[in-house]
């Protein structure tokens, strides 16, 4: 029996819980199913056969036949999805390697378009199937193959490139703190370009300054917010925070901020940013549910998911429509 190690690899580790669970069992009742093979090469049941090589066991053997290689380890990824309950990012790690082939049909795919195009292009207006959208094709796919977002693959792609080993390690095992958004935002918040605020003296991540600036935000935002002109509380216009606090004391400042004969202004700036802060805090909530619940999106609790959305949407358009101009 050959053991290649390119088919070994393609399937995702067990954890030593699950391969003690395994041992014991063969132990207790034999191998219940054969070993896959193509030739004399292991295709299926690598586990299995490291551990009856370790205890004499016998098992049988069944053979497949594959036109190649990449035949053969499409078959093996596409394989576990059935045989193991696999994490979110098992299903997507184990989808990414099929990545390569996809692309490689996606390329075919082009070529055959630009080809129909080419000869077709004086009798049809049809145009050719640009780069990005096969890019966009495979992703997909790959999203597709999984039961996962683009997004997903996206975050997974992410953990693969730039994870320690025992963030990838935590990410296959899931669970509370272990989602792929966990692992995610720990790679990338700890990843992010810092700057020092020039005012407060702080290192805060790159995206708390504006574009070009080295004041933080949060300075410049206190800093507008006490250079503005302000209503005095006897009606006088002119005075700013700034010359309020200079001259007056600071029991008289906290009382007359509770008077509520002083008018709080508003803008239309302030709604819309308050609605923006709530869309985005939506956003992340439905993510993370989304994560936190670990279940294949399958076609039939796909519909209720995006019936859930829709009723949400439907929500936002009925309070776009209740904004009116004057």
């Amino acid at each position: 029996m050959r053991i290649k190690k390119e088919y070994k690899t393609l399937i995702p580790p067990l954890s030593p819980e699950e391969y003690q669970y395994l041992e014991e069992n063969i132990l207790k009742d034999g191998v219940r199913e054969p070993l896959v093979v193509w030739g004399d090469i292991l295709i299926d049941g690598h586990n299995r056969y490291e551990i009856c090589q370790k205890h004499g066991i016998t098992y049988k053997t069944v053979n497949k036949d594959f036109e190649s290689d990449e035949e053969a380890e499409r078959w093996i990824i596409l394989n576990q999805f059935g045989r193991r309950n696999l994490t979110k990012f098992q299903r997507s790690e184990l989808a990414l390697k099929l990545k390569p082939m996809l692309a490689a049909q996606a390329k075919e795919r082009q070529r055959e378009s630009q080809k129909n195009f080419h000869g077709n292009q004086h009798t049809s207006g049809m145009g050719q199937i640009s780069a990005p959208h096969q890019k966009s094709k495979t992703s997909d796919d790959i999203a597709k193959i999984a039961g996962v977002s683009r997004d997903t693959i996206s975050k997974v792609s992410v953990i693969q490139e730039k994870g320690s080993p025992e963030q990838i390690q935590r990410a296959r095992t899931g669970g509370k703190g272990n989602t792929v958004n966990a692992i995610y935002h720990e790679i990338t918040i700890k990843s992010k370009e810092t700057k020092v605020c020039n005012k407060c003296g702080n290192e805060k991540p790159a995206d708390e300054f504006y574009a070009g600036k080295n004041v933080c935000k949060q300075c410049r935002n206190e800093q507008k917010r006490m250079a503005k002109p302000i209503t005095d509380f006897k009606g006088d216009v002119t005075a700013t925070m700034d010359d309020k606090i200079k001259n007056a004391d600071v029991d008289s400042i906290i009382n007359s901020l509770y008077d509520t004969n002083t008018p709080v202004e508003l803008t239309s700036d302030d709604l819309a940013e308050d609605i923006l802060c709530v869309v985005s805090n939506f956003a992340g909530d439905i993510d993370r549910c989304i994560e936190e619940y670990d279940v294949t999106i399958t076609e039939e609790n796909g519909k209720k998911i995006k019936a859930a959305l829709e009723k949400a949407e439907a929500a936002i358009q009925k309070m776009k429509g209740n904004i009116n101009y004057e």
